[in-house]
């Protein structure tokens, strides 16, 4: 999570926008840990390799604010363009939709994020609106775009 967390070019599209130092990392882990029985059945999934057990990311399927849970992720620079984001995801949108029967799931990112933007659109995920929000740390309003995928 350190290395996920400390990449300037990971960071840049979360609402903290710039790395975090090891030690805010490592309070956010701890305060996940802990809301995880609160959330179950989703949650919050670190992510491996199979063969090697390599931490590839984290995966969030979460309520939040909107109408249905909320897909997210995270995947360290290494792994970016392998197809992973995708799988996971899929895998987490077939247990929400199939096995807990949610109608929908959304998904939300910044309107530069453009790769997140093409899984989201791959996975069959439509843009159902956008939102301008004042970003603290770049000083300046900010566009987010809402993704859906009904089933």
């Amino acid at each position: 999570m350190i290395r996920l967390e400390s990449d300037p070019d990971i960071m840049k599209f979360t609402t903290s926008r710039i790395p975090h130092a090891p030690e805010k990392t490592l309070a956010r882990l701890n305060s996940l840990i802990e809301k995880e029985p609160d959330l179950a059945p989703l949650g919050v999934w670190a992510v491996e390799l199979k063969d090697s057990a390599e931490f590839l990311g984290w995966f969030m399927l979460i309520k939040t604010d909107y109408a249905f849970p909320e897909l997210g992720f995270m995947i360290v620079k290494d792994h970016w363009g392998k197809g992973f984001a995708t799988e996971v995801a899929e895998a987490l949108i077939e247990f929400g939709l199939k096995d807990l029967k949610y109608p929908g799931i959304t998904a939300v990112t910044d309107h530069d994020n453009s790769t997140s933007i093409h899984v989201l659109q791959k996975l069959g995920f439509k843009k159902v609106s956008s939102k301008m929000k004042t970003d603290k740390i770049l000083s300046r309003e900010v566009e987010t775009y809402i993704f859906e995928l009904r089933t």
